[in-house]
């Protein structure tokens, strides 16, 4: 059998979402800022937002805030505000170099979103934060057709980065 192991019999596999790398299917969002601000502004909260695409394939995604300072994180399903056009679009690469980057828009330091669900809010320390130890604990499921916004607030003049990756996946019922 080709996916055992000589020595040991062992099964060998990957991960549903590192095959997705494999596949050309994995994209990754980048945002990051020399310095955000001590809150004294709207500028000074760092944001992504974005509306998953209407279809039966769904976003599967997983968040990752690096900060030079504690701060603030905060991930909300269908919020208001945080125009898509507010300031700018980033591109979501492809991971597997070789194929196509994605079409989904985002968009960084839009209009301050407010309302919605807060799906998650946690006050982290300097250094990186992500939802859980592994792809498994940390991946969210998003709804189709829906706005989303990550949020990052500095609480200090420090630089700060939020990292989104993805894939689209339709059940095969």
């Amino acid at each position: 059998m080709k996916n055992t192991d000589k020595s040991t019999g062992a099964i060998k596999s990957i991960e549903y979402g590192h095959h997705e790398v494999h596949d050309g299917k994995m994209y990754q969002v980048m945002y990051s800022v020399p310095n955000i601000g001590a809150l004294t502004t709207t500028d000074d909260t760092m944001q992504i937002t974005w509306t998953t695409p209407n279809g039966p394939a769904l976003m599967h995604m997983t968040i990752d805030a690096y900060c030079g300072a504690s701060a603030l994180f905060l991930f909300t399903e269908a919020p208001t505000g945080g125009d898509l056009t507010a300031s700018g679009t980033l591109v979501s690469y492809n991971k597997y170099r070789g194929r196509a980057n994605h079409s989904v828009v985002f968009s960084y330091d839009g209009t301050e979103v407010s309302g919605g669900t807060v799906l998650e809010t946690e006050y982290i320390s300097a250094g990186k934060f992500g939802a859980g130890e592994t792809r498994s604990a940390q991946e969210w499921i998003l709804r189709s057709n829906t706005k989303y916004a990550v949020s990052l607030l500095l609480n200090d003049t420090q630089p700060a980065t939020l990292a989104l990756e993805y894939y689209m996946h339709a059940d095969r019922r």
